[in-house]
């Protein structure tokens, strides 16, 4: 199986957390980028016993960074899931106008390694895209794809 069929909602999750922090217009790939790998440099922390690291980040890659972790942290089971649940009735709703049921909810736990798999293959998605579509590449590729309400504000 394909890692992006094994791992397609953990990986839709992140990302549409990153895709968010875009509607700064001044928010590009490298601010991205930076959050991403701040996050990684966490998880790995965590997944080896270690103390979380302290990050030196822009306000830009801060913001996607938190807005990531946010959902990252439900999926490794350190945060409330009715905080997903909370993010998913809000998005769901702006997305479809219909409330979320209950049934619609599907969280998936995951390990601190196969969530810092999920984020190596976000990475290796923005850098592709950055270098194909210029400074804000990743977020014009998935914005096709992606109805990008705020779900985390």
């Amino acid at each position: 199986m394909k890692f992006e069929e094994e791992f397609g909602q953990s990986l839709m999750n992140i990302e549409v957390a990153l895709a968010t922090s875009y509607r700064d217009v001044e928010m590009h790939d490298n601010h991205a980028l930076n959050g991403i790998r701040g996050l990684i440099r966490t998880y790995q922390a965590i997944n080896r016993g270690r103390p979380q690291p302290t990050l030196k980040l822009s306000p830009l890659a801060q913001n996607a960074f938190e807005r990531m972790k946010r959902i990252c942290d439900v999926m490794v089971g350190s945060a409330a899931q009715n905080t997903l649940h909370e993010i998913d009735h809000h998005y769901f709703l702006q997305v479809t106008g219909n409330p979320l049921e209950d049934d619609d909810v599907d969280v998936v736990t995951l390990p601190h390694d196969q969530i810092i798999q999920c984020l190596k293959r976000v990475e290796k998605s923005v850098k592709t895209l950055h270098k194909r579509g210029g400074r804000r590449g990743y977020y014009n590729f998935v914005s096709e794809f992606l109805p990008l309400g705020n779900p985390l504000e």
